[in-house]
């Protein structure tokens, strides 16, 4: 690899990481889906949550403890994890 090459690739990684989601040391993409019944919302941390004030990138484990699916106002503790 050429080392201008190489430069590029590390700086196009860097721009990416610092506004992508999938960033993630531990190789964590994933997302949340509500478990309430009729309800079904994928919480997207790529997309966040418009609705709620959520930027795009922020992770589930990030939101605030008080923070409701926008759909049905279930709790955090309502969505299981599903890995993409």
């Amino acid at each position: 690899m050429q080392e201008g090459s190489r430069r590029s690739g590390i700086a196009a990684s860097v721009r990416m990481s610092e506004t992508a989601y999938e960033y993630n040391p531990q190789g964590e993409n994933v997302m949340w889906q509500c478990q309430r019944a009729n309800c079904g919302y994928i919480y997207d941390p790529k997309k966040g949550d418009r609705k709620g004030k959520i930027p795009p990138g922020t992770r589930f484990e990030d939101l605030p403890d008080d923070w409701t699916c926008p759909l049905c106002g279930a709790g955090k503790h309502m969505f299981k994890r599903i890995d993409a």
